[in-house]
């Protein structure tokens, strides 16, 4: 994790702050209209994509801000650079944001904005350390800390420092961490922040945690133990209401508990464990009373060490039993399972159950396995992402050198030319001379020849160097082209896997026999895919739109689909399509670690229509997408929860299986997002393709036969589209029910 972020508050406080910024977001869109002035709309849509916390939605208005940006808005076209490179790199697409946050950099460079230049340095440094590239990483974070120092700006100086405190606690630079740390105190105590005082003065706590196995007498542990009292001191006497402090302030009272049960180990005082069982009991409270579960896990890991200190192993079994009924009946909490088996392991060796000792064991071991595997995973995209930044990096240096190599010739043309007119000149006057004075003349003319034969010597020299650096171009671009022509052929091997993957023609021909699917990838590997497969007897169809696009959404479309060729598979997962999108919002959030996440993740829309023909219901369940069925020319609008699968600003417990009566000749059509969001110049003015007009284009094309209606709505988003770019992944499927 790159820098220290305020953790998350109580979901009502989320929807209060959500609702607020919904509120401001919809007031600049009224604001907005098409008689807007360029500049009151660049603004207005770059204050809208500012403010939401929704990827999607910032890149779609940065994007907008910038076609009304005049070329000497240079501030202003920086910050949409930098805000669609933050959600680019908000959805891993590492190559892209690199480019985008390159062009905000150097705008702000120009401008020698030292306001906004840190915070674009620390972004740059966010963007390598999520791919392991540590030098340039901390290369950028000290840039940023330099122009923070030069311009006095304590507060980002101090995020800077804790920062630098993070990645070396993150690599294990224990002493490193502590003396960034300890600069980060120094600033926040001379400008008066009392709470930010407490967090620094923590972390240097849970530093000296960590040296405890170099000093046997427990030194570190009762420095720790102090400094974690001063923290605790520290939040009372700042008393704030920001969420992220008053978590903070609890997480110092369960490191207090951990430093006097780790002393009470040490020293065998069991004063020191009644003192853990005190600051365990009031972080306890908090943490269950708010609904912070990964915190509550955290400190039952002390808890645990207190039953162990005092024999109390039937006690401990009970209390592991009931945090695995309660945590880790599904894979929400996957990562904390492995140490749960393990401390069960410890317990049931103290009572004397070699068999179950051993059965925990075995788990954990499975656990650690998997978690392996999944680093490694992540790791080989890490890499190819880095290998794709480095290529466009050579490429960028390559377009320099070949800039240079321009002017450098024209610079020796222009020098030529100039030679050229002084020879003429000087003949000139030789010449006029020549009528007044012949012998003299004739031998300055001499002269002059002589040395013009030497200039044409060396202009010829210049004309063959010109040459030979041409040449040299020349074969730098082909080296070029061949790179991206082997990048373009592992994207087509790409496309031929994931075609491969999502069900084919003759499937879908199967199970639901008049069909039509409009299917059209953005960057020849899609984030859409669609899914037909029998369930019993449902015959179920899957629509389904993952975060972004090209080979980021592939990666999430394969996910996708191998996940539901394990959760939609019999006739149970069909009745109960809500259940399935559980388990796959589990197995997405899990995978992609979103819990570890404070801002929207990766993830899916998706929606899951099971129609059982025999007779004639049909259930679904929807995640955050509409889907329609048109009966004898009226709509039937059919709507589920909205959220996504993965980790969602907006989310209730679970997904809600809905029911239907369906007849014959209804047409069912379900579809991502792509076609409606479509932009195209109507009047001058960009203009989406809207819901609305897709609506009406189903209702007109639902009487006829599925191969018309496919052939319209192909013909109707083409001429919409015309020479603009494709925006989105686009997928629409209709089904007649006969």
């Amino acid at each position: 994790m790159l820098a220290m972020l305020p953790l998350a508050s109580s979901a009502q406080e989320d929807d209060e702050v959500a609702n607020a910024i919904q509120r401001e977001i919809d007031s600049l869109l009224a604001a907005t209209t098409i008689d807007s002035p360029d500049s009151v709309k660049a603004m207005n849509y770059y204050l809208v994509s500012a403010k939401t916390e929704y990827v999607d939605t910032s890149l779609k208005y940065s994007t907008r801000s910038l076609m009304f940006c005049k070329p000497e808005d240079t501030t202003l076209r920086a910050k949409n650079y930098c805000n669609i490179a933050w959600a680019h790199l908000a959805n891993s697409d590492y190559n892209v944001a690199y480019k985008q946050l390159n062009k905000g950099i150097t705008l702000l460079e120009q401008c020698k904005d030292s306001t906004l230049l840190p915070t674009a340095y620390m972004m740059m440094a966010r963007l390598f350390d999520n791919q392991f590239i540590a030098d340039s990483a901390l290369q950028y974070l000290n840039t940023a800390l330099d122009i923070c120092i030069r311009t006095c700006d304590t507060a980002t100086m101090t995020i800077c420092y804790n920062t630098l405190g993070d990645m070396s606690f993150n690599k294990k630079f224990y002493q490193s961490a502590e003396n960034y740390y300890r600069k980060a105190l120094q600033i926040t105590t001379e400008s008066g922040d009392i709470a930010g005082m407490a967090v620094s003065t923590q972390w240097i706590g849970n530093i000296h945690i960590l040296y405890e196995d170099s000093i046997q007498d427990g030194t570190n542990l009762r420095i720790a133990k102090d400094l974690f009292r001063q923290s605790i001191a520290l939040h009372d006497s700042a008393n704030s209401d920001n969420p992220y402090y008053i978590q903070c302030k609890y997480d110092s009272h369960g490191d207090l508990a951990d430093a006097y049960i780790k002393l009470a180990k040490y020293t065998d005082d069991h004063r020191y464990a009644d003192s853990c069982l005190v600051y365990y009991k009031i972080a306890e409270q908090y943490f269950l009373s708010h609904g912070y579960d990964e915190s509550y896990l955290d400190l039952s890991r002390v808890y645990m060490q207190y039953l162990m200190y005092y024999h109390k192993y039937r006690e401990a079994e009970k209390f592991l039993l009931d945090l695995e009924k309660q945590y880790f009946v599904d894979d929400t909490y996957e990562s904390y399972k492995r140490e749960h088996h393990l401390m069960l392991k410890e317990v049931y060796l103290q009572l004397g159950d070699w068999q179950k000792a051993f059965a925990n064991l075995e788990k954990e071991y499975e656990y650690a396995s998997r978690l392996t595997n999944d680093s490694s995973m992540t790791a080989l995209a890490n890499s190819q992402t880095a290998q794709a930044m480095m290529i466009e990096r050579i490429n960028q240096e390559n377009a320099e050198r070949a800039h240079a190599e321009r002017q450098k010739r024209m610079y020796i043309i222009i020098f030529s030319l100039a030679i050229v007119l002084v020879l003429i000149a000087a003949l000139t006057i030789a010449i006029h001379r020549a009528f007044k004075i012949k012998q003299r003349s004739n031998n300055e003319l001499l002269l002059k020849n002589e040395l013009l034969n030497q200039q044409k010597t060396e202009i010829e020299a210049q004309r063959d160097e010109i040459e030979t650096q041409k040449n040299i171009i020349t074969q730098q671009w082909e080296d070029v082209e061949s790179a991206n022509r082997k990048i373009l052929e592992s994207i087509n091997y790409a496309q031929r896997i994931q075609t491969a993957a999502i069900s084919s023609q003759k499937e879908i021909d199967e199970l639901f026999g008049n069909n039509f699917v409009f299917y059209r990838p953005r960057n020849i590997v899609s984030g859409d895919f669609y899914r037909a497969v029998r369930c019993g007897r449902y015959s179920v169809m899957i629509t389904a739109d993952c975060t972004g696009h090209g080979i980021p959404g592939a990666f999430l479309s394969m996910l996708g689909i191998s996940a539901l060729k394990e959760y939609m598979t019999t006739e149970d997962d069909a009745q109960n399509p809500g259940i399935v999108l559980d388990k796959m919002r589990s197995f997405i959030k899990s995978t992609l670690n979103a819990e570890n996440d404070d801002s929207p993740s990766d993830g899916m829309e998706m929606t899951v229509c099971c129609l059982d023909l025999e007779q004639m219901e049909m259930k679904f369940a929807i995640a955050n997408q509409t889907a329609y069925i048109v009966r004898k020319g009226k709509p039937i609008t059919l709507r589920g929860d909205r959220m996504t699968i993965g980790k969602s600003i907006i989310e209730s417990k679970n997904f809600k299986t809905q029911s239907m009566p369906i007849q014959h000749g209804d047409m069912l059509y379900m579809f991502s997002d792509g076609i409606q969001d479509q932009m195209s110049f109507v009047d001058g003015e960009r203009v989406r393709f809207s819901s609305q007009r897709l609506r009406s284009l189903l209702i007109e094309a639902s009487p006829l036969p599925v191969r018309e209606q496919f052939d319209i709505i192909e013909q109707a988003v083409t001429e919409w589209q015309g020479d603009d770019l494709q925006m989105d992944d686009m997928t629409l499927v209709g089904i007649r029910i006969n």
